[in-house]
């Protein structure tokens, strides 16, 4: 032992690396060590939590960390496992920086040719195919940074390595995806929380909507028969819904929509008026001058207690909404129009996110709403309506729907307030639950066909005139339809 003691001694005078005599002193990263780096990095609030989800997380370090990435689905572990001890990989370590810096929503969709092309490193058959797409986005948008033919995939990164992997992503989020030190989703919250404290607004735009049947085991002379069958299976029914809407805190809403068809019958246009007084819901009819009185109060109570804000404030998106779109909203490149330049914020809601949110909502409001329509005409004089019946119809309709949403916000820069929105939304509904409902109500003379129902729909909005006079309906007692008489209709 004296005589090791003495050559180390000699080595070191001498300048030899100890390392070279098999003594490894590099200090690798493990995974719990780098998760709480990057958990840091990007100011992630992180909850004190004493127990986690993962058994063999233990060290009380390292459990919030962890339970926090987990949580916001940064990581996922090994079913019940994390390793939290193991020395991270590169291939690891990018796929966390995509999920705490990245679009979650970019990942889904890469066309094979791209990742192709972004891996095109001389051992990418060593990069695991579920890290794949991972990493082919975190080149292609500038978090990681590759400049060598081959890309290690599995190699324990050094304390260096994972810091200098960590600052380049940071450093490239905040180029890529904020504005003013901000996220998109915080810029929304922001721009929400201005645009509700404006005392008055407008809002006027178009919606263009196209809908097309498809129907299977319907004769087709039983198609070519019906004018509007044969055209919705044909080219669609167009429509355009022109909409202009008028706003005044704390509770007056009017909207005024004309609705345009465009195929079936090319000169029918029909007008559409809603005002909102309180919880008092005046509703005008095409081909009637008199307006439909009814409370809505159980429908506006319920939307404010799930939502958290004001139903009015339309322009103030509501909790859940903010919620939602904190995992989607992403900012695109800003846009000058006129002297005003804008912050555009990008929403893409798949059919998974739509159906979940929106079903949870109606779960909700379900209720409300049937409520509502038993208190019209024509619901009080349908002895035969069910109200159960059609909440189940209504939430299998719902369960069935495929719909994906994109939203364009346009941002003033200067003031931080809403100006424009497009929107765009595809709808598949098959019709099933309700075609099996009708056939169990006409009997056995119901013929054999399915029914599904796409629709697309696009329009662009402008938000303008804010805290400015507002011009509202004055309704008369005598303009309130007698609900007891028959709706008259003009001609």
């Amino acid at each position: 032992m004296k005589k090791i003691c003495v050559l180390l001694a000699i080595l070191i005078v001498i300048g030899v690396p100890v390392a070279s005599l098999g003594m490894d002193n590099t200090v690798y990263v493990t995974r719990a060590e780098f998760i709480k780096d990057i958990l840091i990095a990007a100011n992630i609030d992180v909850d004190e939590v004493l127990e986690s989800s993962f058994e063999d997380v233990t060290d009380p370090h390292y459990i919030s960390y962890i339970e926090t990435a987990y949580e916001n689905g940064i990581i996922s572990g090994y079913g019940e496992r994390f390793n939290p001890n193991e020395n991270i990989t590169k291939e690891q370590a990018v796929i966390i920086i995509v999920n705490t810096f990245g679009e979650k929503t970019a990942l889904k969709g890469i066309p094979q040719e791209d990742i192709d092309r972004a891996l095109s490193f001389s051992d990418h058959s060593d990069i695991s195919g579920w890290a794949k797409p991972y990493i082919a986005y975190a080149l292609n948008v500038g978090l990681v940074k590759e400049d060598s033919s081959a890309f290690n995939p599995q190699i324990h990164l050094t304390s260096d390595q994972a810091e200098s992997l960590i600052s380049e992503a940071e450093s490239a989020h905040e180029k890529l995806f904020t504005r003013e030190g901000l996220s998109a989703s915080d810029m929304m919250m922001l721009t929400s929380e201005k645009s509700a404290a404006y005392n008055t607004y407008k809002q006027r735009g178009t919606m263009a909507v196209n809908m097309q049947m498809k129907i299977e085991g319907l004769p087709q002379e039983e198609i070519d028969s019906n004018q509007e069958i044969a055209a919705l299976l044909g080219e669609g029914m167009d429509m355009y819904i022109d909409m202009e809407i008028q706003a005044q805190t704390p509770d007056k809403i009017y909207i005024k929509e004309v609705i345009k068809a465009g195929t079936i019958e090319e000169d029918m246009d029909q007008e559409v008026e809603v005002f909102m007084d309180g919880s008092i819901m005046y509703t005008k009819m095409a081909g009637t001058d008199k307006w439909v009185m009814q409370d809505v109060s159980s429908i506006v109570s319920t939307a404010q207690s799930i939502s958290g804000n004001d139903p009015y404030k339309v322009l103030q998106i509501s909790n859940d909404e903010l919620e939602l779109f904190k995992e989607y909203a992403r900012f695109e490149g800003d846009v000058e129009l006129g002297d005003t330049e804008y912050y555009i914020i990008n929403i893409y809601i798949d059919k998974d996110a739509y159906r979940k949110y929106y079903m949870e909502i109606m779960e909700k409001t379900m209720d409300s709403v049937i409520q509502l329509q038993t208190e019209t005409v024509q619901f009080q004089e349908n002895t035969d309506f069910n109200p159960d019946q059609y909440k189940q119809m209504m939430m299998q309709l719902i369960s069935q729907m495929e719909v994906e949403t994109e939203y364009k916000f346009y941002i003033n820069k200067e003031t931080k307030g809403f100006e424009k929105m497009w929107i765009s939304q595809d709808v598949y509904m098959p019709m099933e639950q309700l075609m099996s409902m009708v056939k169990a109500t006409v009997g056995e003379d119901a013929p054999d066909f399915h029914v599904n129902m796409i629709t697309h729909t696009e329009g662009e909005f402008i938000y303008y005139d804010f805290d400015g006079e507002t011009n509202f309906p004055e309704i008369r007692p005598e303009d309130i339809m007698d609900t007891n008489q028959p709706l008259q209709m003009e001609n």
